[in-house]
């Protein structure tokens, strides 16, 4: 998912995630190597912020869309739980 995100911008991070029913305290964002900022607010992100629109998990396996605001891309995907750890199973995007 990191070629939609061009964090080799500067003005692209902090990548901000917009908190909202799909995310809890124990979230753990691991595939990224740059800060993540949980905002309730997206007025002071210029645009660079994601938000999770849809997440289902069943078991060991969730589907999830994400909406990237400044790239006008939502992001499709599927997760598969293996061994206590979710990896992304398939992924596809939709641009505006």
């Amino acid at each position: 998912m990191k070629k939609f995100f061009h964090l080799e911008l500067d003005s692209r991070t902090p990548l901000y995630l917009l908190d909202n029913e799909y995310l809890d305290e124990n979230l753990k964002l691991t595939e990224l190597e740059y800060k993540v900022v949980i905002v309730n607010d997206t007025s002071g992100t210029n645009r660079n912020y994601l938000e999770i629109v849809k997440l289902d998990i069943k078991e060991d396996e969730a589907k999830f869309a994400i909406y990237y605001k400044i790239e006008g891309t939502e992001i499709y995907g599927t997760l598969k739980e293996i061994n206590g750890e979710w990896k992304v199973k398939n992924i596809s995007y939709l641009e505006f």
